[in-house]
């Protein structure tokens, strides 16, 4: 029996330490009062904003946006491509901006209480309405855990970069191929050390995009470990490979069309999860982002799934469960977020147990779902093959005890911190009389 856990994982806020502090006004102020060098929040991210020398609003700039590492509130990659450009001789990146948002609180991309990507998709669309952006030449990089985050959202986002920068980590967890047009080959540069711990992961990457024929270059820093080889002490710069690149080879944006999602191309990230996960897919997957509905979607053809727990996941990856055709036990939970965690907004809410009709699901287990409405247990009355239903956390009313009752086929009926009283418990007893209804 193989058993999968997907997880958002929570991370305590980390404080900035007034690090996060509101910049102050520049003569050379951007529209709307954003200011141009310094930190600002450009739909509302908090952001490093780094405008070249020779910026002129009359000219359109390249963009490059850096993801930081772990922690790296002062945000080191940022200030390498600032100064990099500031003391550039070459037109095109004397004109240039360089934007590096943080991750909220806690400082991890790949592993955040939050959902980045479009919160990262808001900043690109506010930087392009707001500035007069080159859309051929707008790039990304990443450093460490930034770097990881960026595998998933660029090779997502191949209509968007002109290239990507992969500086000391890296990895693709849960992308489907086959979403990204084969006329888009979204350029790639790994700057690493030879004996970094990422190696393998980056490795994996590196191999999956070359085979699909994207282009490559590896530049790999002999005998240097994590943190020591940030960039080239030889060979080609970040800078100088990224001039020769353009939007998918000088392609106007919207020609790069997503393909369809076929049974071949999810059997073979399939393989590619098995690779990442080792050959028993245990342990946990920490996604982010756009990652989770499309890594359960790599799980419909999992032939020995039977057990999946979906944690601090959004209502949309629900439709696919229905595809999983040996699962039999799930759980959906959330862990205590806090005030900074996952919005309300992306929370479960319940809306996704309409796709659980018609499942083969015989233990269901809800719990601590606080921004679920109970009404919306009616849609178990459609999951035929349910028998045992654990519910923990989850406020109950007179509503959703009519709704419980209607499940005939229930043996068994766990419930935990529901708010119910005892005159509630004995009426939802007398209406499953063949159930075994317990209250902890």
């Amino acid at each position: 029996m193989r058993s999968f856990t997907l997880r958002l994982a929570v991370i305590l806020p980390l404080c900035f330490l007034g690090l996060l502090r509101p910049a102050t006004a520049d003569p050379s102020c951007g529209r709307d009062g954003v200011p141009i060098n310094g930190i600002a929040r450009p739909a509302g991210m908090d952001t490093y904003m780094y405008f070249g020398p020779d910026y002129s609003s009359d000219t359109p700039s390249p963009m490059i946006i850096v993801f930081h590492g772990t922690v790296d509130i002062s945000n080191l990659l940022f200030q390498i491509y600032s100064e990099t450009i500031e003391n550039s001789t070459d037109r095109i990146w004397r004109n240039a901006i360089v934007i590096g948002p943080m991750a909220q609180e806690h400082g991890l991309w790949y592993e955040g209480a939050r959902q980045y990507a479009p919160e990262v998709d808001a900043l690109l669309e506010f930087m392009h309405r707001h500035y007069n952006i080159d859309r051929d030449r707008v790039y990304a990089a990443g450093w460490s855990a930034g770097a990881v985050f960026l595998g998933n959202y660029s090779y997502l986002r191949q209509t968007v970069f002109a290239g990507a920068v992969f500086h000391e980590g890296g990895g693709l967890f849960g992308v489907s191929g086959a979403q990204v047009s084969d006329r888009c080959k979204l350029p790639v540069f790994f700057q690493v050390g030879a004996n970094d711990f990422m190696m393998p992961q980056i490795e994996r990457h590196r191999s999956f995009l070359a085979a699909r024929g994207h282009a490559v270059v590896f530049h790999a820093e002999a005998g240097r470990e994590h943190g020591m080889a940030t960039w080239p002490s030889s060979g080609i710069t970040p800078f100088e490979w990224m001039r020769n690149h353009t939007l998918c080879g000088s392609l106007q944006p919207g020609r790069c069309e997503a393909q369809p999602v076929t049974e071949q191309s999810l059997h073979a990230q399939y393989r590619y999860l098995l690779s990442i996960m080792g050959p028993h897919l245990e342990g946990h997957i920490k996604s982010y982002g756009t990652g989770f509905a499309e890594v359960v979607r790599v799980l419909t053809v999992a032939p020995e799934l039977e057990e999946l727990t979906l944690l601090n996941l959004p209502d949309d990856v629900m439709q696919y469960i229905p595809k999983m055709e040996n699962l039999t036990e799930l759980s959906i939970e959330a862990q205590a977020m806090g005030e900074q965690g996952l919005s309300a907004s992306k929370q479960f809410k319940g809306q996704g147990l309409r796709f659980l009709a018609g499942s083969k699901i015989r233990r269901l287990n809800l719990s601590n779902l606080t921004e679920m409405d109970s009404d919306r247990l009616l849609h178990l009355k459609q999951m035929p093959e349910l028998k045992e239903l654990w519910l923990s956390d989850i406020q109950l009313n007179e509503g959703s005890i009519d709704h419980l009752g209607q499940l005939s086929g229930l043996r068994r009926l766990v419930i935990s911190g529901s708010g119910l009283d005892e005159g509630q418990l004995n009426r939802l007893k007398s209406l499953l009389s063949e159930t075994e209804v317990f209250l902890r």
